[in-house]
């Protein structure tokens, strides 16, 4: 769970928190970057929730649990179906996506919680956590840094892009050493480099 935070919650910081920006390098158009910009970011907290549900789900699995995603994506269906028809006469686009954004908010603070009554149930606010939450916040508050230093008009995309890799790098850093696991993972991945006086004091810091 932690390596699956630690993998999409970069990403999902950048995509959020830089959303015109990355429309706009995609597209080469301001305009269309300014004007579809808030649609990107309820997707984007919609797709990361959902994909925080993979290792419960498969926990679900080999438990031999499946009636359950059965019967909570019912109930989502039953839900997200009526709730898109009202929002978007009303909201539009927008008012779509953070349909599904709640949808998934829903599944987070609704289903886990009941999955942890049978399956692991010491185990939920670790999940919780440091097996999501820590990594989260560390690349958010990486990629809000770096969106705060970046005062450039959205009209260089080559800057843009050079400062969005930026951001994804810094914050997948960031994210590595606020998991337990990957910060292991990254030490171990170190230790081979110990020679160099650099390399020595990151993993002082990262230990």
């Amino acid at each position: 769970a932690q390596l699956v935070s630690v993998t999409l919650a970069p990403p999902a910081a950048v995509l959020c928190i830089f959303a015109p920006e990355v429309i706009y390098d995609w597209t080469g158009n301001t305009a269309h970057a300014l004007a579809t910009a808030s649609i990107l970011p309820p997707l984007i907290i919609g797709s990361f929730l959902n994909a925080m549900m993979w290792m419960p789900y498969q926990c679900q699995l080999a438990y031999g649990w499946t009636s359950f995603a059965l019967k909570t994506n019912l109930i989502g269906a039953c839900l997200i179906i009526p709730a898109i028809l009202w929002v978007t006469p009303h909201y539009g686009a927008p008012g779509a996506a953070w349909v599904w954004a709640g949808l998934n908010i829903a599944y987070m603070l609704g289903g886990i919680p009941i999955m942890h009554k049978y399956i692991l149930t010491s185990e939920k606010w670790t999940w919780y956590d440091r097996d999501v939450g820590r990594p989260l916040i560390a690349a958010l508050l990486v990629v809000a840094a770096v969106r705060l230093a970046a005062h450039q008009q959205i009209h260089d995309r080559m800057l843009w892009l050079a400062t969005l890799l930026l951001a994804g790098f810094l914050s997948f850093l960031a994210a590595a050493l606020a998991s337990d696991v990957a910060r292991q993972k990254l030490f171990e991945a170190l230790s081979g480099w110990r020679s160099a006086w650099p390399i020595r004091a990151l993993c002082r810091i990262i230990r």
